[in-house]
């Protein structure tokens, strides 16, 4: 019998050990073992090592609930719910809404990590995937699409985006959200794009800085009409906004509360429509990739957005902006992330069972050998892939291991962040982790890989500060809830404590000349001009006197990796310390 004083070993994952998920009577108890693993790697390991697998291997059940009136208690009130008769689809279902997220122009096909060798996505392979989708139900169907459709890959940024709209345009999107990444090239390019594209984008909470009057692009609502179907889509753009793309590129908008935003408009799309589904470039991360259903192993700005709405108002928030898989319910509102890089596509269906309305949901993976490809996507890539193989297929390295970014801190991020102190020849670099966007592969590496890695071409500029000011920077690589330092760093180690107030975390700086920082001192510090104006929340660094070095991120990556002796490795030493473990 399990008495209050007894001691246990548990394993589980870290998201869980830092009190996530509602766990927070754990986030206290020490940690007896922590190697990094990445748990999907742990799975392919034992798959592979076992080849073919039994249950019974890993069923050793070595605790009970007793006596049985408590243990049937506890499967009443946590375990799974009586499976529903199968339905007949093409009798039954409603509506299907097919979802996808952050295509963040990644026209081609990829092979991933975890993929086994077969290709994913890819807009040629997309669109026959949506297709078949769509006639495989045998009733109405709407395309959604979550926003941040353009940035992030050298064929679609070599024609700011317009390459992906023709493509979205190919796919049958009926409607997009404005995505923070949509601003990158300027509102200017924005529209451009917008006038291009033969399907609406959506933001209901986009308005000018007094929050008074909307900007006439941007259309909170609209309808649309598919076999006598009314369905309204209400628009949201993340309210991470102007801290996730570059401050000029948004000067003058603001971006309100996505609740309240929704209930503005929520009236008049009711009253129009048979459904009302809200595509949001706002997302949450859940404890599996699924999901599962379980919304305490969720969090994110889209689950506050849905708490905040009254129960069952809107029928599905399609989210996007966080790149996972989302698949749960919060206060009787379904909503549905499907990853990026077209990896997954959402596959929601409003199904009649008896008298009422079931609403059953879907996560599939778009692999390209499952589909034969669009022919004129494929012909329209082509063109583009050899316009731009002459610098994408450039050698710039040799890596001897991959460069992946796992765990709370990694080889990549480092060696980014030693190459920009490198171009700067400053005393510490700080390199924002969300402008780390993909892993280099083993071996030969090219232009077109490392561009996957720092898409953003963003200069960099090296800052005059005084010690106070690079302390407050490095505080703010570790505030984040999560416990996580979202930052990269050379030229100083940091040593924290994630369980105190954000703010109060660091308790120890050192330079690499041995020394703590000086408050009154001055530091040189090298930053992208993102960064510097205030970008990734650093706005600490606003006003301080600068100078451009003449560089681009990638540039500066690039030249680096000349410099270091081939194969090239990681960086391996940490430069934060959690001093609660």
């Amino acid at each position: 019998i399990v008495q209050p004083t007894d001691s246990f070993t548990m394993a589980l994952n870290s998201y869980r050990q830092a009190g996530g998920g509602g766990y927070s009577m754990l986030a206290g108890a020490r940690v007896v073992y922590d190697r990094g693993e990445d748990i999907r790697e742990l799975l392919v390991d034992e798959i592979r090592r076992a080849r073919t697998l039994q249950a019974t291997t890993y069923l050793r059940p070595s605790w009970a609930i007793i006596p049985d009136p408590a243990r049937a208690a506890a499967r009443a009130a946590v375990g799974p719910a009586p499976v529903a008769a199968a339905v007949r689809l093409a009798d039954s279902t409603l509506l299907r809404v097919l979802a996808t997220s952050d295509l963040h122009g990644q026209l081609e096909s990829r092979v991933w990590d975890w993929s086994q060798g077969r290709a994913v996505g890819g807009v040629a392979a997309l669109k026959p995937w949506l297709d078949s989708l769509a006639r495989a139900c045998g009733c109405t169907s709407i395309r959604l699409d979550a926003g941040d459709e353009m940035q992030g890959t050298a064929l679609s940024n070599a024609t700011f985006g317009r390459g992906t709209i023709d493509a979205m345009n190919a796919l049958g999107i009926d409607a997009a959200a404005i995505g923070n990444h949509e601003f990158d090239w300027s509102v200017d390019t924005l529209r451009s794009r917008m006038r291009e594209a033969k399907y609406p984008f959506l933001s209901a909470n986009i308005t000018n800085t007094a929050g008074t009057a909307r900007p006439d692009w941007a259309t909170p609502w609209t309808l649309v009409t598919k076999n006598s179907v009314r369905i309204a889509v209400i628009g949201l753009t993340t309210t991470e906004t102007p801290t996730a793309t570059a401050p000029r590129n948004v000067q003058g908008l603001a971006f309100g509360d996505g609740a309240q935003a929704i209930k503005r408009y929520l009236p008049a799309a009711r009253a129009a429509a048979d459904y009302v589904i809200v595509v949001a470039h706002v997302g949450a991360a859940c404890d599996s990739t699924t999901g599962g259903g379980n919304t305490a192993a969720c969090h994110g700005e889209i689950l506050d957005v849905a708490r905040q709405l009254d129960s069952g108002s809107v029928d599905l928030i399609v989210a996007g902006h966080t790149h996972v898989r989302v698949n749960t319910v919060v206060n009787g509102i379904p909503i549905v992330e499907a990853q990026s890089s077209s990896r997954s596509i959402g596959v929601v269906d409003f199904v009649r069972v008896g008298g009422r309305r079931d609403v059953r949901v879907q996560l599939i993976t778009p692999y390209a050998d499952q589909v034969k490809p669009d022919v004129a996507l494929t012909e329209s890539l082509g063109r583009q892939q050899q316009a731009a193989r002459n610098i994408t297929e450039r050698v710039v390295g040799r890596l001897k291991f991959p460069f992946k970014r796992e765990g709370d801190e990694y080889g990549l991020g480092r060696l980014i962040a030693d190459a920009q102190r490198s171009a700067g020849r400053a005393d510490v670099a700080i390199m924002n982790n969300g402008g780390i966007r993909a892993d280099l592969p083993a071996g030969t590496i090219t232009w077109g890989n490392v561009y996957q890695v720092q898409p953003f071409q963003n200069r960099l500029q090296r800052l005059t500060v005084k010690g106070s000011v690079l302390e407050d920077a490095l505080e703010h690589c570790v505030a984040g809830a999560d416990h996580v330092p979202d930052c990269h760093i050379a030229g100083v180690e940091v040593w924290y404590d994630p369980r105190k107030d954000a703010g109060k975390r660091v308790n120890r700086i050192r330079l690499e000349n041995g020394k703590a920082i000086e408050k009154n001192r001055t530091y040189t510090l090298v930053v992208s001009d993102f960064m510097a104006a205030g970008g990734s929340g650093f706005s600490m660094l606003l006003g301080a006197p600068k100078e451009d070095l003449d560089v681009v991120d990638i540039d500066a990556l690039i030249r680096y990796l000349a410099v270091l002796r081939a194969p090239v490795e990681a960086p391996a030493d940490a430069r934060f310390h959690r001093t609660d473990r």
